[in-house]
């Protein structure tokens, strides 16, 4: 079966939705007009020119044409790329986005770090102003909070998500039985 309760919720309304217009009006309707269309495009060079091996379209001058400037522009993006790759190692730029961006624990750093700032700044923003809106503190001093763990537990983080049952729970919905079961594609 599926590992996934979504994609089983999925497959199952499929299934049914396929059941049921097997012996529906709606197909009997589908059947007559696909029948019609066929019968009057049958022999049709303007319809087989897009549904048949013609090469037509990719004999013409313009598609060759077409197709040269794209393989240029494809060209030029792969060498200008590699030398950036080349270069980049040296820049700091290019240094500092590896560093914040580089891996998957580094990206939810840098993350809780805009979060914890953007909560910050949503308590000093009202603070300034006067105003005193209750939730709006309390989400901040959760995000604080959160983000503050998130930051102080480095390392251990991916090690306390894979040992949660709520991460756990949430992947499962999503993740696909690859070891067997029905496929769905």
């Amino acid at each position: 079966m599926y590992n996934s309760f979504i994609v089983r919720i999925f497959v199952g309304a499929y299934d049914a939705f396929t059941l049921a217009y097997q012996g529906s009006i709606l197909k009997r309707i589908v059947d007559v007009f696909k029948r019609c269309i066929l019968y009057l495009t049958n022999g049709s060079i303007f319809i087989s020119i897009f549904t048949k091996g013609f090469n037509v379209i990719e004999r013409s001058l313009f598609y060759r044409l077409v197709s040269s400037i794209l393989d240029l522009g494809t060209n030029i993006f792969r060498k200008l790329n590699n030398f950036i790759k080349k270069i980049g190692e040296e820049s700091i730029v290019y240094n500092s986005f590896s560093k914040l961006f580089g891996t998957n624990l580094a990206l939810v750093r840098s993350l809780a770090v805009f979060v914890l700032f953007f909560a910050i700044g949503i308590i000093l923003n009202n603070l300034i102003k006067g105003a005193f809106s209750g939730r709006s503190y309390i989400v901040s001093f959760v995000l604080i909070i959160g983000t503050t763990m998130v930051i102080t537990l480095g390392d251990g983080l991916e090690k306390l998500l894979n040992n949660s049952f709520v991460y756990g729970f949430i992947m499962d919905l999503f993740t696909i039985d690859e070891e067997g079961g029905d496929q769905w594609w």
